[in-house]
């Protein structure tokens, strides 16, 4: 990853976790991953680029999804180990190491992203909410406007 890449992998981390720690957003987030199958981390990318007023072009879009896909059995996959740990020894250990995984995935995604443009990232967000009830309310909570105005 070139240094640029790096730098901005690490910027969102920041974001995405001073996101997440918002207790709206990690509940309707978790809602998103556990009920609609999305995938949190590219609901916190895209809420990210909003701040930056930022946009995947079309290309990036699709490798973002793509490269979303890749990772998300390995997610599942250490997501249920840890839950399965929650009130066990080995739960903090496990968490730890799901955690560092979501961050080698961000990294991954901003790598595959590509160059962004100008532009507003709520239109896609909005449109890979689409089946999940609580859309317009995860996007308030992550300062993006509701479907209807995206």
């Amino acid at each position: 990853m070139n240094d640029m890449r790096e730098a901005s992998a690490t910027a969102f981390w920041h974001a995405s976790k001073a996101l997440y720690d918002k207790p709206e957003v990690m509940r309707l987030a978790l809602k998103a991953q556990d009920r609609a199958g999305r995938d949190v981390n590219l609901i916190l990318l895209l809420a990210w680029l909003h701040q930056r007023g930022q946009t995947p072009d079309e290309d990036g879009w699709k490798q973002l999804k793509a490269e979303s896909d890749k990772e998300r059995k390995t997610l599942e996959m250490m997501r249920g180990y840890r839950r399965s740990m929650q009130g066990k020894g080995g739960y903090e250990e496990a968490k730890s190491i799901e955690l560092d995984a979501e961050r080698s995935v961000q990294e991954r995604l901003i790598a595959a992203m590509g160059d962004t443009v100008k532009g507003d990232p709520a239109p896609l967000l909005a449109a890979y909410l689409k089946g999940f009830k609580e859309a317009d309310e995860l996007m308030k909570a992550l300062g993006l406007p509701p479907r209807a105005s995206a």
